[in-house]
């Protein structure tokens, strides 16, 4: 890792979304759901991550996976 990349990490849940950013330590929470989603993708697309990771939760993740993709942000998430 260089000193330049920067890591997201989103755990899902059905009510909110918990990020957090490596290296900084940062860290907030958000809605889970669209209209929440635009904020996210700003603060996240702010950011420029090399990648975000989320946890897929029971289908949960995929509207926010849909947000993030669409605006074309590198994100992955596991099972």
């Amino acid at each position: 890792m260089t000193k330049s990349q920067v890591f997201v990490g989103i755990d899902v849940s059905q009510a909110t979304l918990e990020v957090a950013v490596r290296p900084t330590g940062e860290a907030w929470q958000v809605a889970n759901d669209e209209i929440a989603f635009g904020d996210l993708v700003e603060q996240v697309r702010t950011l420029k991550p090399s990648l975000i990771v989320l946890e897929a939760t029971g289908g949960m993740h995929v509207p926010v996976v849909a947000a993030l993709a669409a605006a074309k942000l590198p994100c992955r998430w596991s099972r």
